[in-house]
């Protein structure tokens, strides 16, 4: 699952089987539903 942590501009939260991690901090608020769609597509391909 991939999904922002807090709403609009926050860290993006990636889990999965029990296990999550939070991603994101160095990219620009606004930047991040770019990045998280990016994830998705990666994992998705992957």
């Amino acid at each position: 699952r991939i999904e922002p942590k807090d709403g609009d501009g926050s860290l993006i939260e990636v889990s999965g089987q029990g296990r999550s991690v939070r991603v994101g901090r160095h990219v620009r608020p606004e930047l991040r539903p770019a990045l998280a769609r990016e994830i998705r597509m990666a994992l998705r391909s992957g």
